[in-house]
């Protein structure tokens, strides 16, 4: 009769936990897609009726960038380049997006309207910030102009990011920091 009732309870306790299993699942995706409908109301909402003829497209796209760009729940660079490539999707539609390379054959992250080049970069060590330095060195020979996003996480002293940011900043790269 013990066992019966053991029997009993650990069906019980399976059931609970394959249903508490669906419940989270169904609770992150219904979070993911608020998340997403948020963004997009608030990136229509930000979108200029009258873009300045004097900007250039890149100098729009990386104010835009600066202001409006909010990544979240980055768990890795492939996550922080798709929200970028969303908000810059929906916030500059006629802007011409791809991946490319360098003519070196490094990867470059985006590269908009054949001749702007943008980086985006997870810092998780001084290392990372330092490949980024070669990459940059790299494609400024191929592109107009350039822009990095650093995806800031708190890996990585406060300055020792901002002396590779003056670095960066030397060399003529547009730098953006986004704290997540």
């Amino acid at each position: 009769m013990l066992e019966i009732i053991i029997m009993a309870v650990v069906v019980i306790i399976l059931i609970a936990l394959v249903l508490l299993t669906v419940y989270l699942k169904r609770m992150e995706r219904e979070t993911l897609q608020e998340q997403s409908l948020e963004q997009q109301q608030m990136e229509r909402s930000s979108v200029p009726d009258e873009l300045d003829t004097a900007q250039s497209t890149f100098d729009k796209i990386v104010q835009a960038l600066q202001d409006g760009f909010q990544p979240k729940n980055v768990r890795n660079e492939d996550d922080g380049e798709a929200q970028l490539m969303h908000f810059l999707t929906v916030r500059f539609p006629n802007v011409v997006q791809s991946r490319g390379h360098s003519r070196q054959g490094r990867k470059i992250d985006l590269v908009l309207e054949g001749v702007y080049a943008l980086e985006l970069i997870l810092v998780i060590n001084e290392a990372k910030l330092q490949a980024l330095m070669n990459e940059i060195n790299d494609a400024k020979q191929d592109f107009s102009k350039m822009a990095v996003i650093l995806i800031d996480i708190g890996e990585v002293p406060a300055t020792t990011l901002q002396q590779f940011i003056q670095e960066y900043q030397q060399l003529g790269v547009k730098t953006i920091v986004k704290k997540v």
